[in-house]
């Protein structure tokens, strides 16, 4: 049979179409297509096609022989299918990340060269640009306290490295602290006896040592000026050679700015008199005192037979009451 047919579905009818005629089939009806052998449908369930490896034969089948949906066919269009789907040519972004590929990369890479360059050249070129941007950073001027790990200034550090008086921090764990010892030769006498409450503030005309920034004081004055605040250890070690007949306490105070004498501290010693030998008063005490705080030391009778001087004298007699028996020490602790 020439030609072919087309079957198509019209409403509830199933209808075929044979050059330009067209016919409905029908349940139990005839097919005549100009005087060929019709092929009738057993019912409405049928449908006719024709077969072209059969000469165009109009052959029947049930619709359910047909089906709407397609077989499970995923694996002919998967990579290595018979039917296999490429995307080459497309255009738009793919739904899923895509991995980047290494010749793209270099090939970006290779744009950006110099003529001739290697990439492993144009990385190291990369590398030295990058190192001499840091240190021409790095030499540009800037504060101390910008860096990331300290809040210490300039100024700060400069203090801490000149050797200057500084109260940045205390130099404890064994290290000296700041201090002056000063003493009394034979040449410096004084009468320190007198009747009860009496008090003589001593002098003195030697320096064995002076921390400047500490401490400042002028020889054969009893005057001593500290210059930082904070606190103070006092260590006053005297020793009077008695030069009459009374018996007579000495105990050791200090003042503070010409203020009141305080006996904090203090050592008191007894003598019945000329012949009973010598007596040594003294402090041993830590205060905390002003920068510029003025400080003196001496000795108080605090009880006598006779009140008439002199009773006590130091260094009478240099062999007696040595040079270096009277001292008096000064040492800064911190705040």
């Amino acid at each position: 049979m020439p030609g072919s047919v087309k079957l198509y579905r019209d409403g509830s009818d199933l209808k075929y179409r044979y050059d330009d005629s067209t016919e409905t089939v029908s349940g139990g009806g005839s097919l005549d297509i100009n005087g060929l052998d019709s092929v009738t449908p057993a019912s409405d369930d049928e449908i006719v096609l024709a077969d072209q490896s059969d000469s165009w034969n109009l052959k029947k089948c049930t619709i359910d022989d047909l089906s709407s949906t397609p077989g499970s066919h995923a694996s002919s269009h998967e990579n290595g299918g018979g039917d296999e789907i490429s995307v080459a040519g497309l255009s738009g972004v793919l739904a899923d990340d895509q991995h980047v590929i290494d010749s793209e990369v270099e090939a970006v890479i290779t744009a950006e060269l110099a003529d001739g360059e290697s990439i492993d050249n144009a990385i190291d070129t990369l590398i030295s640009t990058h190192a001499s941007n840091a240190d021409a950073h790095h030499n540009e001027s800037h504060t101390i306290a910008s860096h990331s790990d300290t809040t210490a200034t300039g100024a700060e550090l400069d203090e801490l490295t000149d050797g200057s008086v500084t109260t940045l921090h205390s130099h404890s764990g064994g290290s000296v602290p700041p201090w002056a010892q000063y003493t009394k030769s034979s040449s410096d006498n004084q009468d320190v006896g007198g009747g009860n409450g009496d008090i003589v503030y001593w002098t003195w005309d030697g320096e064995d040592y002076e921390d400047s920034s500490y401490f400042t004081h002028t020889l054969g004055s009893a005057l001593i000026t500290v210059l930082e605040e904070g606190w103070y250890h006092i260590r006053f070690c005297g020793n009077v050679q008695q030069q009459g007949g009374a018996r007579t306490t000495l105990e050791g105070v200090f003042r503070v700015n010409s203020g009141t004498a305080q006996a904090k501290g203090t050592r008191k010693n007894y003598s019945r008199g000329a012949n009973y030998g010598n007596i040594s008063p003294g402090i041993d005490c830590r205060v905390y005192l002003e920068a510029n705080d003025v400080v003196e030391v001496g000795t108080r009778v605090e009880d006598s037979d006779d009140n008439s001087a002199p009773y006590y004298v130091m260094n009478t007699n240099g062999a007696e009451i040595g040079d270096d028996e009277n001292l008096l020490l000064l040492e800064y602790i911190g705040t």
